[in-house]
Order: C-alpha cells, then structure tokens, then sequence
C-alpha cells in the first residue's frame, strides 16, 4: 500500500489521446471507483495518507463533467474493487 493524495482525472480515448478533466473536491488515493448506470463514476473513501482513511464519496456525471458531493461512507473502504449491481 502507498501512494499520495492527488484530485486530478485523466481522460482516455480509445485512440489513446489524454485530456486532463476537472479534478475531485478532496484529494486521496487508493480510491474505489464504480460506474454508474453508464453515467456515473463514484469514488468511495479511499486514502487521505497512509493508514489515514477518508470516508469521503463523490461522484463524477460524465455528461455534465461536473462532481458533486455524495453521502459519506460509514465504514472505511480503500485498496479493493467497487461493483455495482442491478444496475
């Protein structure tokens, strides 16, 4: 486990081109990530430094390419897999 805080997004096409997209409100790393109903791309908790949680979402809407803020997570989550199901 490591890393650093960062709050930027990457945008990437499949002809490979990166553009740099607005960046998340709190920075923090080893974020799981879900997408949502093919819209949405929710990050849930993650690291704000080593051994540090945050129990911070936020959602990214692809379309608008705003974030917004989510309800906090009541657990810590960082460094796994998020799913979503019944989409």
């Amino acid at each position: 486990m490591g890393g650093k805080p960062y709050a930027g997004m990457l945008k990437i096409e499949n002809n490979f081109k990166v553009t740099e997209m607005p960046g998340m409100g709190h920075e923090r790393f080893n974020v799981p990530l879900a997408f949502v109903q093919e819209r949405f791309i929710c990050a849930l908790g993650g690291l704000l430094q080593p051994n540090n949680p945050s129990l911070t979402c936020e959602g990214y809407d692809i379309v608008k390419s705003i974030w917004f803020k989510m309800r906090s997570i009541e657990a810590p989550r960082y460094s796994t897999t998020a799913v979503v199901m019944n989409n």
